[in-house]
C-alpha cells in the first residue's frame, strides 16, 4: 500500500522503520526502498540509551540516509603528500576537511586555496578515489 502511494505521488524513494524500546534501550531502524527499478532496498539502524538521546539518533540516522539520496560521500582519510618543504601537520592545520565529513567539492576547493596561501607551493592538487573500506566512502588526499 505505501509502495503504490509512492509511486502515485512520484516519490522516487520510501523510507519506512520502526522504533523498538527495551527497558532504557532503543534500536530505530529505517528501510529504503526506490519506488522503480530493481535496486535492493538499503537499510539503516542506530542504538542508544533513554529517551534524552533519540534525537541525536535520528539526526544520526536522517544525516546516513540523505548520504544514499543526495550520492554523497564521506571523508574517510585526509592524506597529506609529496610535501618536501613543509611538515604534513602544518598543512592539516589548516585544512578544514576532516574524516568523517562530507566530501563537498567547495570544502575541498576551500582547502586547495587554504593551503596554497601557506606561500609555501606553486601548486596544489586533491583527489578522491574510492575507499576499500566496509562505508564505501572515498578517501582523499591533497
Amino acid at each position: 500500500a505505501l509502495a503504490r502511494l509512492a509511486m502515485q505521488t512520484g516519490a522516487d524513494f520510501l523510507i519506512s522503520g520502526s522504533l523498538t524500546w527495551i527497558g532504557r534501550d532503543f534500536s530505530l531502524d529505517a528501510r529504503l526502498s526506490a519506488t522503480a527499478g530493481d535496486r535492493p532496498p538499503r537499510f539503516f539502524a542506530a542504538v542508544g540509551q533513554g529517551v534524552e538521546n533519540l534525537p541525536n539518533a535520528v539526526k544520526n540516522l536522517a544525516q546516513e540516509i540523505g548520504l544514499v539520496l543526495f550520492r554523497r560521500e564521506r571523508v574517510v582519510e585526509v592524506a597529506i603528500e609529496g610535501s618536501q618543504r613543509i611538515e604534513a601537520e602544518a598543512i592539516r592545520r589548516v585544512i578544514k576537511t576532516r574524516p568523517g565529513d562530507i566530501l563537498l567539492p567547495k570544502n575541498t576547493a576551500e582547502d586547495l586555496r587554504a593551503v596554497y596561501g601557506m606561500g609555501y607551493f606553486t601548486s596544489t592538487t586533491s583527489r578522491s578515489s574510492p575507499s576499500r573500506g566496509p562505508t564505501g566512502s572515498p578517501w582523499c588526499s591533497g
